[in-house]
């Protein structure tokens, strides 16, 4: 966090390598942003367990849940996974991460 500040950053994303994979890394280092005043942002690709979501989900400001197709043809084919992210993990995505943030105030502008 203290580089993040010193670089005058506004927040920290997680969006390279699916930030699930090192779970305890991330939500620790979310906590740490949120009580320095920057915002978290996930980009996942939306396997994650309802206990994870729920966990991390108070400390993100944002999560972009990548789909990468429609259809379970292509997840088995190309991804080599049988099913589809589902619209209900997505849509949990959406009520859990904290939608209380004011995003506004992050604005290069105003800092």
């Amino acid at each position: 966090m203290q580089l993040a500040l010193e670089r005058n950053c506004r927040g920290i994303a997680w969006t390279y390598n699916e930030p699930t994979i090192w779970f305890e890394y991330t939500y620790d280092s979310a906590i740490l942003a949120k009580e320095a005043g920057l915002y978290t942002v996930y980009v996942t690709n939306g396997y994650m367990t309802s206990q994870a979501l729920e966990k991390i989900g108070p400390y993100l400001d944002a999560a972009n849940v990548d789909v990468k197709g429609f259809s379970k043809r292509f997840y088995n084919g190309v991804c080599k996974r049988a099913s589809i992210p589902c619209s209900k993990r997505v849509r949990a995505c959406t009520s859990t991460v904290s939608p209380r943030t004011d995003v506004s105030r992050y604005s290069r502008t105003e800092r």
